[in-house]
């Protein structure tokens, strides 16, 4: 009868992992993966546009594979949305500041309807400030469940 134990005990160990994570691995929009489809279109709207590699690039929310996808790297000291757009403890007293103040040539924004639960509202009414002001909307690109605005500076 042990052995039966044993064998029930390593095959519910071996399952549990994938029972638990199968939400974040297979399901359907925010709830799923990144939007690849949405990260691919971004990056080729960028490089239409005129971004090369090594370029100043900003992802202010999803669509961090933007980064590997076009070899552009931001220059900035903060780059995660946690840091951009929550309030989250950093060194500097400004990281959204901070990054803009690097000039990124090119910018990417998720759609912010879906933002992180942590999002501070005055950190999304500064962003689309400085959008307004500094940059040109150059498109908005949609990909499987999330939709992504492409921007240059001025």
């Amino acid at each position: 009868m042990r052995p039966l134990w044993t064998a029930a005990f390593v095959a519910l160990a071996a399952v549990q992992p994938l029972a638990v994570a199968a939400p974040s691995l297979i399901g359907k929009g925010y709830l799923g993966p990144p939007d690849w489809r949405g990260n691919e279109l971004a990056a080729q709207g960028l490089v239409s546009a005129g971004l090369r590699p090594g370029d100043n690039l900003l992802v202010l929310s999803r669509g961090q594979y933007v980064y590997l996808l076009t070899g552009a790297l931001p220059k900035a000291r903060y780059f995660n949305a946690m840091h951009l757009l929550c309030r989250f403890p950093t060194p500097d007293d400004d990281p959204l500041g901070t990054a803009f103040a690097t000039r990124p040539k090119f910018v990417v924004m998720s759609d912010d309807g879906l933002a992180l639960g942590c999002a501070e509202g005055r950190q999304l009414l500064r962003i689309r400030d400085i959008l307004a002001k500094d940059y040109i909307h150059l498109a908005t690109v949609t990909g499987a469940w999330d939709h992504f605005a492409l921007y240059r500076a001025r």
